[in-house]
C-alpha cells in the first residue's frame, strides 16, 4: 500500500507525486522529467530542503572536503588499531625478539613487564573500549553535533599515540588503550553517520565505497609501513609517525571542518523544505518581483546521471536565496544542539541493544561486520605465526608486505560495493516503476559472498601445506576482496532502511562486533591447537559461507520484515535528536 501526500523534487528541479510506503526506505528512485517525457532523473532522496545552509545543498566541493578529512581520520583511526595488533602478531610469533633487535626487545619486555597473556589483554581492553566508545560519542554527537566530537577524539587519538610512543610500564599501555579505544570509536560509527549528513540514496553507495577504502588502506597498508618502520627506526616510531599525520587532522578538524548535523527549521511555522510542485516553483519565480524569491540548487553532484536543468544565473533551482547564508564564525561552531531531555539521552544507551534483537536488518549488518573483523584479525594472526616458520620464513618486513594482497583484493572490492552498487540500484528500480526497495543493493552481495570463504579456504589450506607463498596470497587477496565488497554494501542498506535510528544502530553493530572480536582472540590459539590449522580453516570457510549467504533471506524477506518493524522504527525514530533523522 503507498499514500500519496505531495510532490517530490527531481534533479531537474521537476516534480513527482511522493508516495508514502509501508516498508521504511522504500521510496521513488527515478521518475520522468515531466508529463509524458521519455526521459527519466534521480528523485533526491532525502528530500533537500530550499535552506543553502543544509549540507544537502553543498557543492560538490565543499561535501568533497569535508568527507576528505572525516575519511583521513577513519585512515588513522584503523591504521592506530591495527598497529597495535601488528605489535601484537609480532609478539605472538617472537619476530621482536629475533628482527627487530635486542635492544629494542630488551625495552619492550623488560621495561614494559609485558608477557604474551598481558599483550592479549591489552588488546582485549582496545576491543571493548572500541565499543563503549561508540556508546559514549554517537549520543553526544546526535545531540550536540559532528564537530565537537570530531575534535575532541582527534586530540585524545594525538595524546594517546604519543602516549604509547613514550610510555614505559604496563599501567601506562592499558590506560593509553582505554583512551585510545574510546576515541577510535569515532571512526567506526561517526564517518557513516557523517555521510548520510552529505550525499543523498542514490549517492551513498559510492561514498560508503570510498570511506571503506580509508579503512582499508588504514588496515592494510598500516602494517606495510609498521614493519619497514619498526626496523629502521624501533616501534615507538610506529606512534610518533601516527602522531604526526593525526595533529595534521586536528588542524584540518579545527580551522576547515564544519558541522554537517542539519536540522529543519521553521519559518512563520512553516517548514523550509524543498518546492513541493512545478506550480510552486512558478508562482515563487514569477510572482510580484517585490516579493520574488530566487530558487537556485548546488553545483551538480558527483552522482548525477544527466546535467540538470538550471535556474538563473546559471545554478539550479530551489534553494530559497532569500536563507542568509552562515558567516565562517557560524559554520565553525563549536556546538550545534538538538532538543532533547537527559532522559533521551539515557536511553541511547540500552536502546542499540533493543534496536539489535528486534531489527532483522540490523542483526544483519552486525553478522556482516562482525565476521569480516574475526576473519581478518585469524587471516592476520596466522600469518605472522606460519609463514615466519619454514618453508616460508618471513621477518618483519615480509610479514607487513603480506598486507599488500588484501589491500589489492580491497580495491576491487570498494569498486564492486560502491560505484556497481549504486548503478545496481538505479538500474533495478528503473525495472520497478522508479521504485528503489534497499534489499535491491543486496543482490550483488553474492558474488563477494562467495569469493570470500573460497579465499579463506585457499588461504589456509596452502598454509597448512605449504604450498608456494603465492596460494595464500591469492587466497587473502580474494577475502580483501570480499569484506571491502560486503561492508559498504550492508552499510548502504542499512542507511538507506533506517536511517532515522542509524547512529542507534551502529552504536549495537560496532559494540557486538567487538565484543565478538574480544572473545576470539582468546578461543583462536586453543582452536588451532585442537584442530590443526587445516581443520580449523575448513571450519572457518563453512561459517563464512553461512555468514555471507545471509543475503539471500535478506533480499526474499527484508521487505516483509521492514513493514513488521515498522512501528517500532517509527517509535524509536521518534526520540531521536535530529529532526530530519540521520
Amino acid at each position: 500500500m503507498a499514500e500519496i501526500t505531495d510532490a517530490e523534487p527531481t534533479e531537474a528541479g521537476q516534480s513527482l507525486k511522493e508516495i508514502t510506503f509501508d516498508a521504511p526506505g522504500t521510496a521513488y528512485l527515478e521518475g520522468p522529467v515531466g508529463a509524458g517525457s521519455s526521459h527519466r532523473r534521480v528523485i533526491l532522496q532525502p528530500k533537500p530542503t530550499s535552506d543553502p545552509n543544509d549540507p544537502l545543498n553543498w557543492s560538490f566541493r565543499r561535501k568533497s572536503v569535508h568527507f576528505a578529512i572525516a575519511s583521513f581520520f577513519t585512515m588513522l583511526v584503523f591504521a592506530l588499531w591495527v598497529n597495535f595488533l601488528f605489535l601484537h602478531i609480532l609478539y605472538c610469533s617472537n619476530l621482536f625478539r629475533i628482527d627487530i633487535g635486542p635492544v629494542v626487545w630488551q625495552e619492550f619486555e623488560e621495561l614494559l613487564h609485558i608477557t604474551y597473556p598481558q599483550l592479549n589483554n591489552q588488546y582485549a581492553v582496545n576491543c571493548v573500549s572500541l565499543g563503549l566508545g561508540s556508546i559514549i560519542l554517537v549520543p553526544l554527537a546526535l545531540k550536540f553535533g559532528r564537530r565537537p566530537i570530531y575534535l575532541l577524539t582527534a586530540m585524545v587519538v594525538l595524546i594517546t599515540a604519543i602516549w604509547q610512543a613514550v610510555l614505559r610500564d604496563l599501567a601506562n599501555m592499558m590506560a593509553a588503550q582505554v583512551f585510545n579505544g574510546i576515541a577510535c570509536a569515532v571512526g567506526w560509527t561517526l564517518v557513516p553517520i557523517t555521510i548520510t549528513d552529505l550525499f543523498f540514496v542514490h549517492q551513498r553507495g559510492r561514498a560508503n565505497a570510498v570511506y571503506q577504502i580509508m579503512s582499508s588502506t588504514g588496515v592494510f597498508l598500516a602494517p606495510v609501513a609498521a614493519g619497514y618502520i619498526a626496523d629502521a627506526q624501533g616501534w615507538p616510531w610506529i606512534y610518533w609517525w601516527s602522531a604526526i599525520l593525526v595533529a595534521v587532522n586536528l588542524v584540518l578538524f579545527i580551522f576547515v571542518f564544519e558541522e554537517t548535523k542539519f536540522s529543519i527549521h521553521t519559518i512563520a511555522g512553516s517548514e523550509i523544505r524543498a518546492p513541493t510542485s512545478a506550480q510552486e516553483i512558478g508562482n515563487i519565480s514569477t510572482g510580484d518581483v517585490s516579493k520574488r524569491t530566487e530558487l537556485v540548487d548546488p553545483e551538480s553532484q558527483f552522482t548525477a546521471t544527466t546535467n540538470p536543468s538550471t535556474g538563473p544565473h546559471g545554478i539550479q533551482n530551489w534553494i530559497d536565496c532569500s536563507i542568509p547564508l552562515k558567516s565562517p564564525r557560524q559554520r565553525l561552531a563549536l556546538f550545534t544542539t538538538s532538543a532533547g531531555t537527559l532522559s533521551q539521552f539515557l536511553q541511547h544507551i540500552y536502546m542499540p541493544v533493543q534496536v539489535l534483537v528486534s531489527i532483522p536488518a540490523v542483526a544483519y549488518v552486525m553478522i556482516q561486520y562482525s565476521s569480516a573483523l574475526v576473519w581478518f584479525t585469524v587471516v592476520a594472526t596466522t600469518q605472522a605465526e606460519y609463514l615466519a616458520l619454514p618453508p616460508y620464513n618471513f621477518g618483519t618486513t615480509g610479514i607487513g608486505l603480506l598486507n599488500l594482497p588484501p589491500f589489492i583484493g580491497s580495491i576491487f572490492g570498494c569498486i564492486w560495493g560502491g560505484p556497481v552498487s549504486d548503478w545496481s540500484i538505479k538500474f533495478l528500480a528503473r525495472r520497478n516503476e522508479g521504485i528503489y526497495e534497499p534489499e535491491m543493493r543486496l543482490y550483488i552481495s553474492l558474488l563477494p559472498g562467495i569469493l570470500g570463504p573460497v579465499g579463506l579456504f585457499l588461504y589456509g589450506y596452502s598454509v597448512s601445506e605449504g604450498l608456494p607463498w603465492i596460494f595464500p596470497c591469492l587466497g587473502s587477496g580474494l577475502y580483501g576482496f570480499s569484506m571491502s565488497a560486503l561492508i559498504p554494501i550492508a552499510l548502504t542498506y542499512l542507511t538507506d532502511s533506517y536511517n532515522k535510528i542509524l547512529g542507534t544502530a551502529l552504536i549495537g553493530v560496532s559494540f557486538a562486533q567487538y565484543m565478538v572480536a574480544t572473545i576470539i582472540i582468546f578461543a583462536l590459539d586453543p582452536w588451532i591447537s585442537s584442530m590443526g590449522l587445516y581443520n580449523t580453516f575448513t571450519v572457518i570457510g563453512c561459517l563464512a559461507v553461512g555468514c555471507n549467504l545471509l543475503c539471500i533471506p535478506m533480499i526474499l524477506y527484508g521487505k516483509k520484515w521492514r513493514i513488521s518493524c515498522k512501528a517500532q522504527y517509527e517509535k524509536m525514530a521518534a526520540v531521536q535528536f535530529d529532526e530530519r533523522g540521520i
